[in-house]
C-alpha cells in the first residue's frame, strides 16, 4: 500500500548543499507520494523547480508545486522496475536572496 514520504528540509551548509534526512537520499516502493516540506527555519525561502537530472524516471506525477503551498508533491510509479535510481534537482533560493541554486539529491525504489 502506497505511503507518503516526506522530505524535509532543515538547512543549507555553507557549500549550498540542502540538509536532507539520509544525506539526500531517498527510499520509496511503487505508487509512494513524495512531497517535499520547507522546515520553518531552515533558510530556504521557495523551492523555484524540482527536475530529474539523471538515471531512471521514477515519478508517474512527477514533482509539482502544491497550489497556495510551499510543499512540492510527486507520485512514484507504479510500474517502475525495483532498483531504480533516479537523481533530480532541486532548484531552491535561500531567505534574503535573489539567486537560485542547485542542489542533486537521489530517490530509490525498493520492493516491498
Amino acid at each position: 500500500m502506497p505511503i507518503i514520504k516526506e522530505i524535509t528540509i532543515s538547512g543549507i551548509q555553507p557549500n549550498g548543499d540542502l540538509v536532507l534526512p539520509n544525506n539526500g537520499i531517498t527510499e520509496v516502493e511503487k505508487g509512494d507520494k513524495v512531497i517535499w516540506i520547507i522546515g520553518p527555519t531552515s533558510g530556504v525561502k521557495k523551492i523555484n523547480k524540482i527536475e530529474k537530472s539523471g538515471g531512471d524516471e521514477v515519478f508517474s506525477k512527477k514533482p509539482a508545486k502544491k497550489l497556495f503551498s510551499k510543499r512540492w508533491v510527486g507520485t512514484i510509479s507504479n510500474t517502475v522496475r525495483n532498483g531504480a535510481e533516479q537523481k533530480y534537482d532541486i532548484h531552491y533560493t535561500a531567505e534574503g536572496s535573489t539567486e537560485v541554486v542547485v542542489f542533486d539529491p537521489k530517490i530509490i525504489v525498493n520492493s516491498r
